[in-house]
């Protein structure tokens, strides 16, 4: 294989990318005049957003149809409903398209998209270890196989899926308009999540800069390498080390160790990076941010979710610029916008529903419109309180509104609650996060906000400010006193960005609201947390939350930087020009490099073996399994989705090669085909009693009489007993000798049995 991405990738696979990428792009520019109509305010004018929104469409209309009947007929007609709403937009309302500003988007998009493509194909493979590849296939391996929403469950036969799989169904129909197989289009809709996150957040901060004056180009680019690319600090304190007398760097390894999930050796050896370790920092939670997410490949939720928070967060903004008089705008983009976008979110990844409502509740409360017009304008002005009641009035008429919004929006994807949600536990007051560990995460926020914040108050202190002030360090002083140092840190900037929120209104705004709803729902899980079986105590609620968060403040931090870079403390009067001009200079370029480290070092990772440069996600099955993937192929040419049964992956089990995240179960994994018991992830979703029912029940199929065998086939409706290396191991069977079982497939380590009922 040679070595050059030009020459080594196949010429197929250029034409794949190329049919997606104008899928893509013309989807955009169907969305494009709505999108200008909705958040013509903007200065990006909705540009950006155009294929979030159309995806968002395209999501609804599938999704509804698909109740009854799903297939690529179901897509099409979804596509030209898009198309007719478009179309109805333009005539009836002659939106300003911004071409210019959509092709500046769009360029942003591509350049992201072709990014994680080069990446993706450099590893291409859908392995069990590692992150959830096995679930994100099968998910959407088995929506394409599906006739009906929601699909039947991979690992459940029988039952249709217990699991927020609105992001594999955008996939699918992705994968369905453009004739793309899925082994493509997996790693192509990857690709395409990140561009449309990257581009959203690029449009949405040079929105918030123009609104103060300041350059579009420069905030979005901030926002596109701080949402894309940045980390936290772990690479860039290992560099720091590396630099040191090596006694005094192990000492300093052993001390950050000792209070903190990192290992010293990891920390002290550049040949010993791995871009994993970055992720692990706060000990007993996983702190993902956006760039690790999509190196590592997982088609996750809490990543397919991130573009379609940042709609949400240009239709707030836009609700945030509208004036008194514009009543009917107003309610378009929360009364009806909202709610369809909570919807949404609620199927890609439920954990950012209920985020919504607090972004929306935030979003009302320090808009420039007091939120009660929105319900009635003439009532609004009626209504005589004194200053202290309005602002209570106010509260009490956001928090009405957006319990309104949310339960709406639960309407627009009904069947999602009562078919595919499955319910959790909130427990209380987890292990917090250490000093040491949350400043390696957010110290980039904490400098930026702490910053902007002191550069704004500074010229306006007065006798109250100065009490305020004091209440803050005592809280901060609590704080650490009492172990809860993110407390100590986070509760004081929330009181100080209220603060500016309600008293300074003309010198701040909405990127001081996404500061406080990423800096709220950090605070929420320090003492809170959705308890499960995917992992010990607030892991996976940390996992899944974190990556809201650093939407939030990476949008809110490249506004707050462009404001600084454009004088807010030279205009105090605090620092000379030239002073100021040569700090801030400096100050951006060390934030901004001392974040990249991560993608340099983990990107030279990456491509140090030699690249496969294909996007094929089976090669490694192809590769290192090609008995088991002769067995694979032939299930996967079965029609519709006939139940098999194989050996589940259990933590039950005795088998190491068993167990979850090993080679198991990979004909439901990579076909959709459903099995009866699959990866134990299903404890979380339906149960452990009902789950382990059946692991004990293919338990009996395979080491059972051929009686209760026979029965229990029937019973399960499987049409296909597969007999690999796992279930050989496992159960110590080479063959079934049953009148009821036929041999339809067999080499060297896979025999597969047709059931005859």
């Amino acid at each position: 294989m040679v070595s050059t991405f030009s020459s080594s990738f196949p010429l197929m696979e250029y034409n794949l990318i190329l049919t997606w990428w104008i899928l893509l792009l013309i989807l955009s520019l169907i969305g494009l005049p709505i999108t200008s109509t909705l958040f013509w305010r903007l200065s990006d004018k909705g540009a950006s957003a155009a294929l979030t929104f159309s995806l968002t469409m395209l999501f609804f209309s599938v999704y509804w149809m698909g109740q009854f009947s799903f297939n690529f007929s179901t897509v099409v007609v979804g596509l030209v409903s898009l198309i007719i709403l478009s179309l109805g937009v333009f005539f009836l309302n002659r939106p300003v398209l911004p071409i210019k500003r959509f092709a500046e988007s769009f360029t942003v998009f591509t350049i992201a998209f072709l990014l994680i493509i080069a990446i993706r194909s450099a590893d291409p493979s859908i392995y069990p270890i590692g992150g959830e590849k096995f679930l994100d296939f099968g998910l959407l391996q088995s929506i394409l196989r599906s006739s009906v929403l929601p699909p039947e469950d991979l690992w459940f036969a029988g039952e249709t899926i217990r699991y927020y799989y609105g992001g594999h169904l955008i996939s699918a129909i992705l994968s369905m308009l453009s004739g793309i197989p899925a082994k493509f289009a997996y790693n192509l809709a990857l690709a395409s999540f990140f561009g449309a996150l990257v581009s959203g957040a690029y449009g949405l901060s040079g929105s918030i800069s123009t609104f103060y004056g300041n350059s579009h180009r420069f905030a979005g680019s901030l926002a596109a390498v701080i949402v894309g690319i940045s980390s936290n600090f772990v690479v860039t304190f290992s560099i720091f080390l590396w630099i040191l007398p090596l006694g005094l760097a192990k000492s300093i390894a052993r001390s950050i160790a000792s209070v903190t999930d990192l290992k010293p050796l990891y920390l002290l050896h550049p040949d010993s990076f791995f871009y994993w370790t970055s992720s692990r920092v706060i000990r007993g939670t996983i702190n993902e941010f956006p760039f690790f997410a999509w190196l590592n490949g997982d088609l996750h939720a809490h990543m397919m979710s991130t573009p379609f928070m940042v709609l949400l967060l240009f239709t707030m903004f836009a609700y945030y610029l509208a004036p008194i008089n514009s009543t009917r705008e107003r309610r378009l983009l929360i009364l009806v916008a909202l709610p369809f976008l909570s919807g949404l979110l609620a199927v890609v990844n439920t954990w950012s529903y209920p985020t919504v409502f607090g972004l929306l509740f935030l979003t009302l409360v320090f808009s420039p419109t007091d939120p009660l017009s929105i319900i009635s304008p003439s009532l609004n002005s009626k209504i005589i309180l004194q200053n202290s009641q309005r602002k209570i009035f106010r509260i009490v008429t956001s928090l009405f509104i957006s319990i309104f919004v949310i339960l709406l929006g639960s309407l627009t994807v009904i069947p999602f609650f009562v078919q595919s949600a499955s319910l959790r536990t909130i427990a209380f007051f987890p292990p917090r996060s250490g000093l040491v560990e949350f400043l390696f995460v957010y110290l980039f926020f904490i400098l930026v906000y702490s910053i902007y914040m002191y550069s704004i108050l500074s010229t306006e202190i007065s006798q109250s400010h100065s009490r305020v002030f004091l209440l803050c360090s005592l809280l901060f002083l609590i704080g650490l006193l009492f172990g809860a140092p993110a407390v100590a840190i986070l509760l004081p900037l929330c009181i100080i960005s209220w603060l500016l929120l309600e008293n300074f209104s003309s010198k701040v705004g909405f990127e001081l609201v996404l500061f406080l709803a990423g800096a709220v729902l950090i605070l929420l899980t320090e003492f809170l947390f959705i308890q499960e079986q995917a992992g010990p105590g607030r892991m996976n609620t940390v996992f899944k939350i974190y990556m809201q968060v650093w939407i939030f403040l990476s949008i809110g931090a490249s506004v707050a930087l462009t404001r600084l870079f454009n004088g807010p403390l030279l205009k105090s009067g605090l620092l000379p020009k030239k002073s100021y001009n040569l700090i801030t200079t400096v100050f951006l370029s060390l934030l901004i490099i001392s974040t990249t480290f991560y993608a340099g070092f983990s990107m030279t990772e990456h491509f140090s073996d030699e690249p496969n440069f294909t996007l094929d996600a089976t090669l490694d099955a192809t590769t290192n399994h090609p008995y088991e993937w002769e067995a694979i192929t032939f299930i996967g040419r079965q029609t519709g989705s006939p139940n098999i049964v194989t050996a589940p992956g259990c933590w039950c089990n005795s088998l190491e090669t068993t167990l979850p995240y090993r080679w198991v179960n990979a004909p439901s994994s990579f076909t959709g085909v459903p099995t009866i018991a699959g990866w134990s992830h299903e404890v979380g979703y339906r149960g452990e009693e009902p789950y382990l029912q059946r692991v004990s029940h293919v338990n009996q199929i395979y080491t059972g009489p051929s009686e209760l065998r026979n029965e229990l086939l029937l019973s399960y409706d499987v049409k296909y007993v597969y007999v690999g290396k796992n279930e050989r191991e496992l159960y110590g069977i080479s063959n079934f000798d049953d009148p009821y079982l036929q041999i339809v497939f067999e080499n060297e380590e896979v025999i597969i049995y047709e059931y005859i009922s």
